[in-house]
């Protein structure tokens, strides 16, 4: 039995290809070691040591460029209740023609997508439950604007 090219009955390097011809280059370990700083053999000895994960660094990933700001969140809201309510009065309007109400849903549809990217961001729940309902009332509003106005 071989594992990884090496025999443990012989403790002996086999270089041998799937097809049955013997390799020619170097070895993964050989190759691994290169480019991670830490050449070692191949023997057998040398594979009962930590290995070159162990050189390796952690890195940590990037910080995020700003942290949450729910005050964003909460005035993005605010406006968003704001242009329903203007949604609201215009289509209670009848001089008002439904064909000048869509820039109106374009917006709310911008404020939608503005608000869903605070969800991944905050961990308070109450305010990730107002904007769900907030995202919910939007997305009901333009499915109804789309289906019975336009």
């Amino acid at each position: 039995m071989r594992i990884d090219g090496v025999d443990p009955l012989l403790n002996k390097e086999v270089k041998k290809t799937q097809g049955g011809a013997s390799s020619t280059g170097e070895s993964f370990a050989d190759m691994l070691g290169s480019v991670t700083g830490n050449a070692q053999s191949t023997s057998a000895a040398s594979t009962s040591s930590a290995g070159p994960i162990s050189s390796v660094p952690f890195l940590v990933p990037p910080a995020a460029e700003s942290a949450f700001d729910s005050s964003a969140a909460v005035s993005d809201l605010e406006s968003l209740l704001g242009d329903l309510g203007m949604l609201k009065n215009s289509l209670k309007n009848s001089d008002i023609p439904v064909e000048q109400l869509q820039p109106l849903i374009d917006k709310l549809i911008e404020h939608k997508d503005d608000l869903a990217s605070y969800l991944g961001n905050t961990s308070d729940d109450e305010l990730k439950s107002v904007i769900s309902d907030a995202m919910s009332l939007v997305i009901d509003q333009v499915n109804q604007y789309n289906g019975g106005y336009a």
